[in-house]
């Protein structure tokens, strides 16, 4: 038996550990003291879901990010989104404020979506295929003799160690139109975990998990009447609107992972989320463009990671998340995160989200800011002067987004400073 070859692997996995203790220690708030494998599992990539308190399991949008929180946003995007690309344009510096490693997270995600106008009743009428890929980087960690991180420059003993994480996620998403709009969706995600020491040969770890995802939409009232592009040129100039929508989704389902024995797995962050989101707005006819005049959503989501403390997964739906304390109060406890926000929208133009989430781990929680900018409503108002065919193909079928989202956490927490950007490239309304 080589007992140095033992030493050396044994001193890849304290490293590793080492990290998953930090990672544990920053996603307090979204599990529980129990260990969990795969950090990149449990990372949301979505700036704007991010600039909302981490929430969205019931938010409507057209996000490509949207179906990490919920596979069942994929129907609701469908009905707009034909071809799409979000991406980030650089790589998020995650927790900068950590001195002694250099961790990057960065994602790309993509949607193809379709509108069936002529269907049967019973037939769904939008579909969604999506797929997404992130990677998280641990980047080349100095490790000293005893496998403990050094600092980037002194120590004794040193060797370079690079670790990552990734996940590709496909998934597919289906809505009906009654009354109501109802989505449903289901993503299969690819798990992997490589740890390299030095020049050694990379080991990896990966896993298949699941998620699914129910998302309905209620129209509450409308005023004066009918909402919808033919209306605005007889009728009033304004419409407003009240709706709201209720989303359920697990996350990771899936066995254990293995790093050292075989016979003694770590779980994967199995995850429950029940959301709520009440949306209101005012719409107008400028000429004949409608446009999206002011839109306002309150998000709010219970998260419970479904984990017991000895590492085994909780059985049922709901986990800990109580209906009245934590989904309709809005209550957080010592089991259950409650992620919270506020999406302002206004003129198809600009974009703000303002949340918290809180439970776990972060007493008080973290704030979360973002702001977006967006193109379409530029391209509605030039077309509404312009009696050119391609300014209102550009109008109707081409949107552009810019959206950044910054953690504001107490001085020193490892997320404060933590930002995410992302471009968006939409083709719509074929």
């Amino acid at each position: 038996m080589d007992f140095v070859k033992i030493w050396e692997r044994l001193k890849i996995y304290i490293h590793l550990l080492t990290i998953l203790f930090v990672l544990t220690t920053v996603f307090a708030s979204d599990v529980s003291a129990q260990g969990t494998a795969m950090s990149i599992a449990r990372i949301n990539p979505s700036p704007e879901s991010n600039s909302i308190g981490r929430s969205g399991a019931a938010l409507p949008t057209a996000d490509n990010y949207g179906f990490y929180l919920n596979p069942a946003q994929l129907g609701f995007a469908s009905r707009t989104n034909v071809i799409s690309v979000q991406f980030y344009p650089g790589k998020v510096d995650w927790l900068p404020s950590l001195s002694n490693v250099d961790i990057t997270f960065n994602s790309a995600a993509y949607m193809l979506g379709y509108y069936f106008e002529d269907h049967e009743s019973f037939m769904p009428r939008s579909l969604g295929f999506a797929y997404m890929k992130s990677a998280f980087d641990y980047g080349g960690t100095r490790i000293g003799g005893d496998g403990g991180i050094l600092p980037p420059s002194g120590g004794t003993s040193q060797t370079l160690s690079f670790d990552s994480e990734t996940v590709d996620a496909f998934a597919v998403g289906l809505g009906w139109d009654f009354y109501v709009n109802l989505n449903i969706g289901l993503t299969y995600k690819l798990l992997s975990s490589k740890f390299q020491r030095g020049s050694a040969e990379p080991e990896e770890v990966k896993e298949n998990a699941f998620d699914y995802g129910l998302l309905l939409l209620v129209p509450i009232f409308k005023f004066p009447g009918k909402r919808d592009n033919a209306s605005f040129a007889t009728s009033p100039k304004f419409f407003g609107y009240f709706d709201a929508s209720f989303g359920y989704s697990q996350s990771n389902i899936a066995g254990t992972v293995s790093y050292i024995d075989e016979n003694q797995g770590d779980p994967l962050p199995r995850t429950a989320r029940l959301g709520y989101t009440l949306s209101a707005g005012i719409d107008m006819q400028y000429k004949f463009s409608p446009i999206d005049v002011l839109r306002l959503d309150w998000s709010s989501d219970a998260v419970d990671l479904l984990v017991n403390q000895d590492g085994s997964y909780q059985s049922g739906i709901l986990g800990d998340i109580d209906v009245w304390n934590n989904f309709i109060l809005g209550k957080n406890n010592d089991n259950v995160s409650v992620n919270k926000g506020l999406r302002l929208q206004l003129l198809e133009v600009l974009q703000f989200g303002f949340g918290k989430f809180q439970g776990p781990g972060f007493m008080p929680g973290p704030k979360t800011r973002g702001f977006g900018i967006k193109l379409k409503g530029i391209l509605k108002f030039l077309a509404a002067d312009s009696f050119s065919q391609t300014a209102n193909i550009l109008r109707n079928h081409i949107d552009v987004q810019y959206l950044r989202t910054t953690y504001n956490v107490e001085d020193g927490h490892p997320l404060t400073g933590t930002t995410y950007q992302s471009i968006g490239i939409f083709l719509t309304g074929f």
